[in-house]
């Protein structure tokens, strides 16, 4: 080590090299540097990278000194002001040291707060000669545009700059060589943000100024040389006066618009009388200037001259002008003062016609007119004349028309009466619907007593005119044929779901439809009544119309039960006038409670396959396959054999079955599910079973032309297959005693069950047989048969059964 005057220099050895380090003394021999304590700076001279003012440098080869930081703490205002205070931990050894960093902002300079009189020029005055182009600063020349901040202001600040324009008259004097004659004042206004409060203000003139607020005006001095634009000025005008005497009438012109590049327009107007109209010509001048762009008022007959100027703040000036030209005519209507009713009667002139002219003076009470006397008034009636066509009361116009041709009228009313005689007319139509909106055929529609009813055709409308007038007439309509129109077994069924308590039926016209017998209630008699109307039984409701109406307009009240309600089947038309009318009925048929979906429209075919065997027990099992949603069926059966034993299977759905029989072989058998089912391929849905009670050949037959199925999207098509018809064996010996065979060919191998019956259908004998392909021998042990007699077997496998007849003696 060697001490020279002011510091230390140490070297050490290390990686085989001697490295040297100088130190000052006053560092006590410190292996580290601290960075400046204190830094300076103005306002926008902070670096973003504080590293940039020192940090600790360790001397070369200590590398046990270890430094821990900056720890920073920031110290500024909002604009930037105040102090930034770094710290840094220092580790030697064992022992902690640590070096401060203060940088300071703002807090040295010659101005502390920004001044725009001190730190900025502001714009100087200017002259334009022109308006064209704009004023706005980013277009003034330079000088001229924004105040400029200053280039040895460094300060500390956030200043905002706006301004304001006002134009004024110029009134000053010896401005150049050419006085302008209007200056735009721009009022610039500067805030500094860092500065501002407004608990702190002074008076500037008549304004409050707050502290770090600063107002400044500019002049732009404008010379202007070219006139003011009128961009529509009104044409001339003709009008007539409405005063027969010629006194001066009010005249609505348009109003004048003018423009000017340099600003606001006074625009003021001047009239002048031309002379009567009738070639006098008038001498007088424009009168005094008027302020204002409309010169609408009161103007004399004859011609009169309006000129409008449009002046601009330099002097600048405009003209336009119109003639308005009033000619002294009488165009006001006469005033119609008019009887408001009259009541005349015809003369008749055929056996139901008449006529009569009517008087138009005894329609006047006191009408008058401005310019015409009122014994020189003329009156017209429009019609003139009435005839049994306007029978009643109408409306006429009643016409007043002055000497000048000037018309005006007034409508009163003629009420026609036929006197002795009866007038025909009129015209009274309508339409008849079903509760599906289509119209009903054949329904007769009595109007009143005296004449013979109308009939409705194909599209249920009527039509019925020459009607004897001034009488009160009924509209009422009738239908007492077609009994089974629009019911079916679909009918059938939701009545019997109703009264079952299955599905309730709420709508009102539905109600009424289901009283079947017309009692006021819906019970079992209805479904009774219903179903002898089907099969035949009875030929018509017996204790009910079959069909009901109802006017249109009626609203069924909702607090009452419809079949307590009195039905509006009538309409009411009181001393009738003639007027069209058309009056529209709803036709209720009994029995009709609602139709099955329309037809599928894709056209898909449903299978329905019935199974049949007739051994001891005739039946039939229906299977429907692939069938998707399936709401209701209607399945015609017919059986020689009566139908004792009825049941019907959809699994796991919840349906109501009916069966109705038709007559001493035909059946309809109905099914309605609820809510919907979807069915899987050969899914079991009915079966049919009925005793032996006839000769074994006796079959159910399901009738393919009427079979019905009703699914959620429609009506389907149906395909009727007939599987297992039944085939005879023969068994030997035959009559037997202890012992007999069964021979039977087979398609192909299988199991199968041998079932021997009573001629009652009670069961004897039930075994299971293994069957081969081809021909098959099953032996019948008699001593299983409790007794002699004549029995009935059948062997099942595969879908097919064949059935026999076998004899045991004793």
């Amino acid at each position: 080590m060697r001490y020279s005057t002011n510091r230390w220099v140490v070297c050490t050895a290390a990686l085989t090299f001697l490295m040297c380090v100088s130190l000052h003394a006053s560092d006590n021999l410190q292996p580290w540097t601290c960075p400046k304590g204190e830094v300076w700076l103005e306002c926008g001279e902070l670096h973003d990278d504080l590293d940039y003012y020192g940090y600790p440098r360790i001397a070369n080869g200590y590398y046990d000194v270890k430094v821990y930081g900056p720890e920073t703490k920031r110290h500024l205002d909002e604009c930037g002001r105040g102090y930034i205070h770094r710290k840094w931990k220092i580790k030697y050894h064992y022992d902690w040291h640590t070096c401060h960093q203060y940088i300071y902002v703002g807090q040295q300079g010659h101005y502390k707060d920004f001044d725009p009189h001190h730190h900025m020029t502001w714009p100087k005055d200017y002259d334009m000669n022109t308006c064209h182009g704009s004023m706005h600063p980013d277009h003034m020349p330079h000088g001229h545009n924004w105040p400029k901040m200053k280039s040895h202001y460094g300060g500390c600040s956030k200043v905002g700059i706006r301004y304001t324009d006002k134009t004024h008259p110029y009134h000053g004097y010896g401005h150049g060589y050419h006085k302008p004659c209007k200056v735009l004042h721009r009022t610039w206004e500067i805030i500094d943000w860092c500065q501002y409060d407004t608990k702190s203000w002074h008076w500037e003139g008549n304004k409050k100024v707050y502290k770090g607020q600063w107002f400044y005006t500019q002049k732009i001095f404008l010379h202007d040389k070219e006139a003011p634009t009128i961009a529509s000025c009104p044409s001339d005008t003709s009008v007539v006066s409405g005063d027969c005497n010629g006194e001066k009438v009010y005249v609505k012109l348009g109003k004048v618009q003018a423009e000017d590049e340099c600003g606001d327009v006074w625009i003021s107007y001047s009239k002048k009388h031309l002379g009567d109209g009738y070639g006098s010509a008038g001498s007088g001048s424009h009168s005094v200037q008027h302020s204002g762009s409309d010169a609408s008022g009161y103007f004399k007959p004859g011609k009169t001259e309006v000129k409008y100027l449009a002046v601009d703040l330099c002097g600048n000036v405009t003209e336009c002008s119109l003639v308005v030209e009033v000619e002294a005519k009488d165009n006001k209507p006469p005033q119609v003062i008019a009887i408001s009713s009259l009541t005349v009667t015809l003369m008749q002139t055929g056996e139901h016609e008449g006529m009569r002219e009517l008087n138009p003076k005894a329609f006047n009470s006191s009408s008058s007119d401005n310019c015409t006397a009122t014994e020189n008034l003329k009156f017209s009636l429009e019609p003139a004349m009435v005839t049994c066509s306007d029978f009643g009361s109408n409306e006429v116009k009643f016409i007043v028309e002055d000497e000048a041709g000037n018309t005006s009228y007034a409508m009163v009313e003629v009420i026609v009466q036929s006197g002795g005689f009866d007038c025909m007319g009129g015209e009274i139509s309508g339409r008849i619907t079903g509760a599906d909106g289509l119209g009903v055929k054949g329904v007769t529609v009595d109007l009143m007593d005296k004449m013979q009813g109308v009939r409705t055709i194909d599209d249920g409308s009527y039509l019925s005119t020459r009607i004897p007038l001034g009488y009160n007439v009924t509209i009422s309509p009738h239908k007492e044929d077609q009994h089974l129109a629009g019911v079916d077994m679909f009918d059938y069924m939701l009545l019997s779901l109703h009264v079952d308590g299955y599905r309730e039926i709420r709508d009102p016209f539905q109600l009424i439809a289901a009283d079947i017998d017309g009692n006021g209630t819906i019970e079992k008699e209805d479904v009774w009544a219903l179903q002898r109307l089907i099969a035949g039984v009875d030929k018509e409701f017996t204790s009910n119309t079959p069909w009901k109406f109802m006017r249109v307009d009626y609203v069924m009240p909702d607090t009452v039960d419809a079949l307590s309600a009195s039905l509006a089947s009538t309409y009411e038309l009181p001393a009738y006038e003639g007027d069209a009318k058309e009056l529209d009925f709803r036709a209720i048929k009994i029995g009709d409670l609602g139709q099955a979906p329309a037809n599928d429209p894709e056209g898909n075919v449903s299978t329905v396959i019935v199974h049949q065997s007739l051994t001891g027990v005739h039946n039939a099992r229906l299977e429907l396959q692939d069938v998707r949603g399936l709401r209701y069926f209607q399945i015609p059966v017919s059986s020689t054999a009566a139908l004792e034993g009825l049941a019907t299977s959809v699994p796991a759905v919840e349906g109501k079955f009916d069966l109705l029989k038709v007559d001493e072989e035909r059946y309809l058998v109905s099914w309605y599910a609820f809510p919907e089912h979807t069915l899987s391929a050969n899914e079991v849905t009915l079966s049919l079973e009925t005793k032996a009670t006839a000769p074994s050949r006796q079959k159910i037959r399901v009738d393919r032309e009427h079979t019905e199925m009703v699914l959620a999207s429609g009506s389907s098509k149906v395909q009727v297959v007939y599987q297992n018809e039944v085939q005879e064996i023969r068994n030997s010996p035959n009559p037997f005693r202890d012992l007999t065979w069964i021979d039977a060919d087979w398609d192909s191998a299988t199991s199968g069950i041998l079932t021997v019956q009573d001629m009652s259908g009670k069961h004897l004998l039930e075994m299971q047989v293994a069957l081969q392909e081809g021909k098959n021998r099953i032996a019948v042990d008699g001593s299983l048969l409790p007794m002699a007699g004549v029995f009935q077997y059948q062997l099942e496998a595969n879908g097919i059964t064949k059935i026999g007849k076998m004899l045991k003696v004793r």
